[in-house]
Formats: C-alpha cells, structure tokens, sequence
C-alpha cells in the first residue's frame, strides 16, 4: 500500500520580515525538501514571497486584517482552501488568522496545530479571550523554554511540545551561494560581523546591542 504525504497548510498575517514569517517559510522549505511533503503558505503576501521555491504554494488571503468582518469571511475561504486541496494539517502563527483557521478546522475536521511565538499581552478578559486561539491546537508548538513555561502557567491543559525557533546557519553564511535573488553583499573585506537576527525593535534587545558596541575599543 503506497503512503501519500500530508499536505500541510500554514497560516499567517503577511509575508513581510520578522520572525515569525521567516520561520515560516524556513519550516516549509525544509519539509518540503526533506520529506516531499507538500506546503502550502496562506497570507496577504509581502516582499518574502520571491524567495518561496520548491513546490511551495503561496494563497492570497486577507489574513492580516482584525476587522471581526472579514476574519469571519476568512473562515469561509480557509475552509474553500482545505477542500480544494485536500489540507491534512493547518498550522496557524498567529492570532488573527488562527481564529479563522480553527473554525474552518472545526468545520472540516481537519487537525490544527498552533505556534506560540510570543508572550502575548493580557490586560483584560477580552484580550486573554483573544490570545486563547494559540492555546486551542491539538499541538501547542512553543519556541523557546520561556514561552513554555509562560503557556503551561496560563493554559497548563495544552498539549506542549517545545521545539526551539532557529534560523538558517548556511542562509547567513558569508560562502552561501543565493540561487533565489541577488542580495547586496553582506560581508565586506573580511571584517568582523556582529549578527542580531532579529527585527529592529527595543523588544529584541536592540539598544543593548548598540550600547555594547559603543562600549568596544
């Protein structure tokens, strides 16, 4: 008996920089590549579409939106998506768009799976009742052992499984060889590099990395 691959579908707000949209399309090049297994991305698009390869699919959905309006119209249309390409596994990265994927799951009874990637903020009931969706997968994938602890104080039910969030070591070497686009170079004369994977916001540390600097003789 011949065993077909699943065919998972991830979703997300946009395609844009950042963590959670690069990876996303790091899990779905990686997938694909390894196992053959078939990944498809639903966003509202953005500049990290031109670098998908490999059989993966981009769908063009409104998923960035919060107007309550149009999430709903999303479920409609996540759930045209599960059927029409025979979805097995629909992997949701964040909120907005995880509320619209859960419904849809729950009408095609199709297994939902959630990443927690942030210490989402709780200052009220309607807020905690909002970020709940990332705790309502039948995995919760949290990234690393801060967010993990963070989800069993809050939601101590879920089903965790701690899979540290990484990046791609050869993608940002200074021999890798760019096959998808041509990025201006960045590496120059051999100089040392201090690399801060990460967006530039106070959030990530930013500041103390330009304050540490300041402070090298």
């Amino acid at each position: 008996m011949m065993m077909t691959c699943p065919r998972i579908l991830q979703v997300l707000p946009s395609l844009n920089q950042g963590g959670v949209e690069r990876a996303t399309i790091d899990v779905a090049m990686a997938i694909t590549k390894t196992y053959g297994i078939k990944t498809y991305i639903a966003s509202h698009g953005g500049v990290l579409e031109s670098i998908l390869c490999g059989g993966i699919s981009h769908i063009k959905l409104p998923l960035h939106t919060k107007n309550p309006l149009k999430m709903m119209a999303n479920i409609f249309a996540l759930y045209k998506v599960i059927k029409e390409f025979e979805i097995d596994v629909v992997h949701a990265r964040s909120r907005g768009p995880a509320w619209s994927a859960w419904f849809a799951c729950l009408m095609t009874k199709t297994p939902f799976v959630t990443t927690y990637h942030a210490a989402y903020k709780s200052g009220n009931k309607v807020k905690s009742f909002y970020n709940a969706v990332m705790a309502r997968g039948h995995r919760v994938i949290t990234i690393s052992k801060f967010i993990d602890d963070l989800v069993e104080k809050r939601h101590p039910w879920v089903q965790r499984n701690l899979i540290y969030e990484g990046i791609d070591i050869d993608y940002f070497s200074k021999d890798a060889k760019f096959d998808r686009f041509d990025p201006k170079p960045l590496f120059k004369n051999d100089l040392p590099v201090l690399f801060v994977p990460s967006r530039q916001t106070p959030i990530k540390g930013i500041d103390t990395v330009v304050h540490a600097v300041s402070e090298m003789r």
